[in-house]
């Protein structure tokens, strides 16, 4: 039981470590994309659908 404990103990941390390694990318992109594009004059006078 303690063995299966620390296995599932360590697959939890691998999975977090995982976890922050995908928000940092996910990010990352997020701010390159955000410089990259810049919004259409359509978006700019909020009439659109949404």
């Amino acid at each position: 039981m303690a063995d299966e404990l620390t296995a599932l103990n360590e697959t939890v941390r691998l999975l977090s470590q995982e976890n922050d390694r995908i928000k940092r990318a996910l990010r990352d992109w997020q701010t390159m994309h955000a410089r990259e594009c810049k919004p259409s004059r359509e978006h700019l006078d909020n009439s659109g659908h949404w």
